[in-house]
């Protein structure tokens, strides 16, 4: 049936915004019903994309993006929830029980890692001298590790919360939020300072430059910081959720270009660097975890295997 459904939308022209915003959708077949949470594209238009099922599966899709076929390839027996391409243009993914493959570029197989600390993994980073991998269980508990160039755990911090997401500024800072928490650290992510944010679910930030940055929750929550991520603040632009668990992940496109992916085929635009804000209902009820823009298209992923593209 999702199949079906995926054919006919890419046969018209749908007018699906709050706006009136029309929009042309064109599903992929992925053969899988899992979440695909994260996705890579290399300048030749080759995709990579992650996911499946927290304790039982972990996928891995690979193909051209233009193709209407990108099957799902199970290689894992937990789920992983990130990419991440280093400076060596490696692949490296991380997800439940400490979980981490690495690929190289235009390898076919991931090879394992398996980290001393057995825990779910949301992100994995680089960093001058190493990696960070963050994640935890929501309310329960959360951790960041350094890990050295070999992959390995050098130094374990752990947190009340979850931490979801971290991302490194143009300065060199690094930003970290989870649930109800927002830290920031100076020296290469060694100690972290506890910023007075609080009020969501954070599940994703983003940097434009050294003093531009965005996080956005789970309940709705926008945030932008103007000094580096030393303050946060809610902006006056006219940008509203609907519902709860809307937010999931803010990315950024070139110098003024902001896109927020949410629950229920919803996804949020700016082209003016947060000022306004375009909303559009895609025609799917699935729930989207990643964008990536390749030729003026947007490719998206999420719940229940969606793989599509999207021209606004």
């Amino acid at each position: 049936m999702r199949l079906v459904l995926c054919i006919l939308a890419t046969l018209i022209l749908y007018s699906c915004s709050d706006e009136g915003q029309a929009v042309q959708f064109k599903c992929k077949h992925t053969g899988t019903q899992d979440i695909i949470y994260d996705m890579d594209i290399t300048p030749d238009g080759t995709l990579t994309a992650v996911g499946g099922y927290v304790w039982s599966r972990g996928l891995s899709l690979t193909g051209k993006v233009t193709s209407d076929t990108i099957i799902a390839d199970s290689f894992s027996n937990k789920g992983v929830f990130c990419l991440l391409r280093n400076r060596n243009r490696e692949l490296m993914t991380v997800g439940t029980d400490g979980y981490l493959f690495v690929k190289q570029d235009n390898g076919i197989s991931w090879q394992f890692h398996r980290l001393s600390n057995w825990d779910i993994l949301h992100n994995i980073l680089e960093t001058n001298n190493g990696y960070l991998a963050s994640g935890g269980k929501s309310y329960e508990h959360g951790y960041i590790y350094l890990l050295n160039p070999d992959k390995q755990i050098d130094t374990a911090m752990y947190f009340e919360y979850e931490i979801s997401d971290i991302k490194k500024t143009a300065s060199g800072r690094f930003i970290a939020a989870g649930w109800g928490n927002v830290r920031l650290s100076d020296d290469g992510g060694i100690t972290w300072k506890t910023l007075p944010v609080k009020g969501d679910f954070f599940a994703s930030c983003h940097f434009d430059d050294k003093n531009h940055g965005w996080i956005v929750g789970y309940n709705g929550t926008l945030l932008h910081s103007a000094d580096g991520g030393n303050t946060w603040f809610e902006p006056d632009a006219d940008i509203s959720a609907n519902g709860t668990n809307s937010f999931r992940k803010i990315t950024g496109f070139g110098k003024n270009e902001l896109m927020i992916t949410g629950n229920n085929g919803r996804l949020w635009r700016s082209v003016d660097a947060g000022k306004s804000w375009t909303t559009y209902k895609l025609p799917t009820h699935e729930d989207i975890y990643d964008v990536e823009k390749y030729s003026g298209i947007y490719y998206i992923s999420g719940s229940g295997g969606l793989l599509a593209g999207v021209s606004l």
